[in-house]
């Protein structure tokens, strides 16, 4: 057992990952169901994003799970890479044979490898849409005599630039 590090054990910190990962996984699927919006056509679509938008934030409860999910991230990530220190410490002689393929899956043996690019496409994804959001020129759309940002054309432009 390790004595350092945020938890006790090298178990708590893996039951830690399995819990983040989870909680990050749920985040992913409420994303994907929010943007799904983006699908419905014409002005009724653009009107149903930005109010989505709206409330997604403004809506105080959205606003801790927001940070529930950038700490969870950032949990997830140290933790990942303590785990993998801890666990080459360990082990500092690599086995003579060693035949992956018959213990664990071509994916557990390179998670590494796919987290860092999951945080790559976080990274940018936070940057072309979340620093915009909140930073960025945004324009503002009238819905029910309310000024609200106009998410769903700097989603849309994003996608569909026009180079005019």
């Amino acid at each position: 057992m390790s004595n350092n590090g945020l938890l006790k054990s090298s178990l708590a910190k893996k039951y830690m990952m399995a819990l983040t990962g989870l909680f990050l996984c749920l985040f992913l699927v409420g994303h994907l169901l929010g943007n799904l919006q983006l699908f419905i056509t014409g002005p009724e679509g653009a009107e149903t994003f930005n109010l989505y938008a709206k409330f997604m934030t403004t809506n105080p409860l959205i606003k801790v799970l927001s940070y529930l999910t950038y700490a969870s991230v950032l949990f997830h990530a140290i933790d990942g890479l303590v785990l993998t220190i801890q666990n080459r410490k360990a082990r500092p002689v690599k086995y003579v044979v060693e035949k992956g393929s018959a213990n664990s899956s071509w994916s557990s043996r390179n998670m590494a490898l796919l987290g860092t690019i999951l945080l790559v496409f976080i990274v940018t994804h936070m940057q072309h849409f979340w620093y915009v959001m909140h930073f960025g020129e945004v324009g503002h759309v009238l819905i029910g005599g309310e000024s609200i940002k106009d998410l769903h054309t700097v989603v849309v432009d994003f996608f569909n630039p026009s180079f005019n």
